[in-house]
């Protein structure tokens, strides 16, 4: 028994298809393909606009503990403090004996 010969088709599995369909599944290929093309160009620019804030960030606390450092600095030392009072009280003291020495005339 003999069959008949079957055409070869460039695209086997589009054999069953109805004519167009094969065209509308091409243009939903490319529609999505072109949208996570799209998607995948936003999603770069925010991952480099984030990793840029990460940056800025870490410079500015960078900043940060720098005048935490300096501030810290500027603060008066106990030791500097007690020989500040220490001569004021002897200022004290000098002016109360001077008052003393004036109401006792």
């Amino acid at each position: 028994m003999h069959y008949p010969k079957k055409e070869k088709s460039v695209t086997p599995y589009l054999v069953d298809m109805k004519k167009g369909e094969s065209m509308d599944q091409s243009i939903i290929n490319w529609v999505f393909g072109a949208f996570n093309a799209l998607m995948m160009f936003l999603l770069n620019l925010k991952w480099n606009a984030i990793k840029e804030l990460q940056n800025d960030d870490k410079a500015l606390h960078q900043k940060i503990a720098e005048v935490e450092v300096l501030v810290a600095g500027m603060y008066v030392k106990k030791s500097e403090f007690d020989a500040s009072v220490t001569a004021l009280f002897k200022k004290l003291d000098r002016i109360e004996d001077k008052i003393d020495k004036k109401a006792d005339k």
